[in-house]
């Protein structure tokens, strides 16, 4: 177990008798520098104009309904003008409240998702939820044995670019690596990778 600021997260080395021991060990030092970048920049929680915080002191674990692409439709068709639109979420008995730990678990049919989508008003958490996932992943408490790599988009910097970019340069912008070390960790990439938004 490596630490990196008060942090800590799990990495298994490569069996040093593999052929593919070296490139392993570039990819997984490239990995390791950018979930130590990844936990220096989500570890402090900023809001407008306000001073820097510790995430720790400033999160708060949402209530995050599960819920089918179809049952999403049909709740947005119904649902999506009506002042009361958050308490129908909580009182309807198809839908049941899940913890930022269970996003990617099997449903109640065995489904498990290849997508999840954090939906909701203005100021209910998104960007905190995303950026507790992104802290916590960096520093192996979740989702570290489902996903080698994880990027973050933020939404509203996405809006001020003018330029087209491909997904490497983009990636390359969001985050401490370079196009070639995200093209080597993609390329060699064992587990899926999510890209929240």
């Amino acid at each position: 177990m490596s630490r990196f600021g008060g942090y800590r997260w799990k990495h298994k080395p490569p069996d040093p008798d593999s052929k593919v021991a070296t490139r392993h060990k570039d990819r997984s030092d490239m990995i390791l520098q950018y979930k130590a970048s990844v936990i220096n920049k989500c570890k402090v929680a900023t809001e407008h104009n306000l001073p820097c915080v510790d995430l720790a002191t400033r999160y708060t674990e949402p209530v995050i309904i599960q819920r089918s692409k179809e049952q999403t439709e049909k709740y947005y068709l119904e649902h999506v003008r009506s002042v009361d639109a958050s308490s129908h979420l909580l009182s309807n008995d198809k839908n049941h409240s899940i913890r930022i730990d269970q996003l990617f678990s099997p449903d109640s049919d065995e489904n498990t998702p290849k997508t999840v989508i954090l939906s909701g008003d203005s100021g209910r958490g998104k960007s905190f939820t995303l950026q507790k996932i992104m802290l916590d992943w960096a520093s192996g408490e979740l989702y570290s044995e489902n996903f080698d790599v994880m990027f973050l988009f933020n939404c509203e910097e996405l809006k001020c670019m003018f330029e087209e970019m491909s997904l490497f340069e983009l990636l390359s912008w969001s985050c401490s690596l370079t196009l070639d070390q995200i093209s080597q960790i993609l390329s060699n990439n064992t587990k899926e990778s999510p890209f929240p938004h």
